[in-house]
């Protein structure tokens, strides 16, 4: 993703990002620059908050990110020189159907529940993360577990064919 943006920009003679993650990690045909990019959680390539890491941390956010609207398929730009997003629906059926309204009124209610926050949250981010991604209560499993996770975000991906007999 990251390398996307990166050569957009050389393309277009702007100068190469600053870039602030939640958290990096180095893949073999990513862009990193330690100069230019920043994680607040950990950062893998810059070996930096490892110990913060959750396993399969990338999941566990985008899960949590979920939209109530369809794929963004582009961008495009209102007769007021404002850009605005392209959706394949103005609707994520699989999200509402599962629970999304209810998932955000219980995410922003505990946001405003939360007072006490130390100086630094990572390790209660962590411990957070951790236990409910590594090692769920049997509720939560069932809850996520029939979460509309969708890794498809170009919207290509092909139904699996159905097993011969």
């Amino acid at each position: 993703m990251i390398g996307s943006l990166v050569t957009v920009c050389e393309a277009a003679s702007f100068e190469r990002p600053h870039v602030l993650f939640w958290a990096h990690e180095l893949r073999p045909t990513g862009w990193t620059d330690p100069d230019r990019v920043a994680a607040y959680m950990y950062n893998t390539a810059a070996q930096q908050g490892a110990h913060w890491r959750v396993a399969d941390a990338p999941f566990v956010v985008e899960t949590f990110c979920m939209g109530d609207h369809g794929i963004v398929s582009g961008y495009q730009r209102t007769h007021v020189g404002q850009v605005e997003p392209i959706l394949q629906s103005h609707n994520n059926r699989p999200a509402e159907e599962w629970g999304v309204s209810l998932y955000r009124s219980t995410l922003y209610a505990f946001a405003d529940a939360v007072t006490d926050i130390p100086d630094d949250p990572r390790p209660l981010i962590h411990e957070l993360m951790n236990a409910f991604w590594c090692q769920p209560t049997a509720a939560e499993a069932a809850a996520w577990g029939v979460y509309p996770y969708d890794s498809d975000p170009a919207g290509h991906r092909r139904p699996p064919t159905r097993p011969a007999h």
